[in-house]
């Protein structure tokens, strides 16, 4: 299921960053002490609420009777909105609360995990009254149909293409145009099952974990020492200098595998040498398939250069959520029960 952007979105979408800009000032960077100028405040702005548009418009197709009005509100900073992104709900013609809590969320596709911090989850819990299954955290991403790779999906420059006067003909062409950009439902899944399916992981305790963690290698593995693979489960030995992260768990290996060290001065590298096709399960991270003949090095451990937590959260991993809940066959029930 996908929605087209249209211009009038786009439009919506920029007022709205250029009123947020204008409410609560350009700020500053904690990190840097540079201004946050107008350009940052579209980028920071903009895609999130046109994935709110898209999502609005995808429900809205699966109903004759009901028109979803979203939070366009702008609140002060360091405020944890506690309203749903859908705040009214008109039933032919008249105005109504929604019955469901909908939590709309631009999902940019590198992402390791989703899902909430503490204090999100807790508020939301509270608006609704401790059932969990009647809130749903939609996930969609953008999209494009271009058939030109060279072009760029960027809102503000399919914006400007169309927004600007003779004089810049040509200047924005590099930019994949409206009509040619969609939202596409990625995942939906309900608080209950976040909470059942999720992990949580604390600041100082947990850092933020790589989750993409066997990839393709072309690394000569028959030189290397091999470690054995105790029950057919992943070794739980320090990756990447960091030790194996108790929260994850054991990662199940099913099919036939060997698994090596390569081991210098200053690191220490494991891989793994697929004889069949394997799968690896986990409960926390979700399933891998490994080609037969393929060699995968393992990246497990921290994730990024920054892999800091700095608020409490609850998490699934963005694999295993798809892989669970990637389906957008619940979308006629949630117009319907809204």
């Amino acid at each position: 299921m996908e929605y087209i952007l249209t211009r009038e979105d786009l439009e919506t979408c920029i007022k709205f960053a250029i009123n947020i800009y204008f409410a609560k000032g350009s700020g500053a960077s904690r990190l840097t002490g540079q201004t946050r100028g107008l350009g940052t405040m579209i980028n920071d702005w903009v895609g999130g609420k046109a994935i709110e548009i898209g999502i609005k418009n995808m429900l809205e197709q699966q109903s004759t009777n009901k028109e979803l009005c979203l939070d366009f509100s702008i609140y002060q900073k360091g405020r944890i909105a506690e309203d749903p992104d859908v705040v009214k709900v008109k039933e032919n013609g008249e105005e109504r609360k929604p019955k469901l809590f909908l939590e709309f969320k631009n999902y940019g596709g590198k992402e390791r995990w989703i899902g909430l911090t503490n204090e999100q989850f807790r508020t939301i819990e509270r608006v609704i009254d401790g059932d969990l299954e009647k809130a749903y955290l939609i996930y969609a991403s953008l999209q494009d149909n271009a058939n030109d790779s060279e072009k760029r999906l960027d809102l503000l420059g399919a914006f400007l293409q169309v927004a600007t006067k003779d004089e810049y003909a040509g200047l924005f062409d590099k930019f994949v145009k409206l009509g040619e950009i969609k939202i596409k439902i990625v995942c939906i899944l309900t608080l209950k099952e976040l909470k059942d399916n999720g992990t949580r992981f604390i600041p100082n305790e947990d850092y933020v974990y790589e989750t993409n963690i066997f990839v393709e290698t072309r690394q000569n593995v028959e030189m290397l020492e091999e470690i054995e693979l105790v029950d057919y489960v992943i070794p739980k030995l320090n990756y990447r200098k960091y030790p194996y992260p108790s929260k994850i768990g054991d990662l199940h290996v099913q099919g036939t595998a060997k698994m090596y060290k390569k081991q210098n001065k200053e690191s220490i590298t494991y891989f793994i040498k697929c004889l069949t096709n394997v799968v690896i399960n986990n409960e926390v991270l979700g399933e891998y398939k490994l080609d037969e003949g393929k060699v995968y090095k393992l990246e497990f451990g921290p994730a990024g250069r920054n892999p800091q937590l700095f608020k409490e959260v609850l998490w699934i991993s963005a694999k295993k959520a798809i892989d669970l809940f990637g389906s957008d066959k619940r979308v006629a029930y949630i117009i319907n029960e809204v």
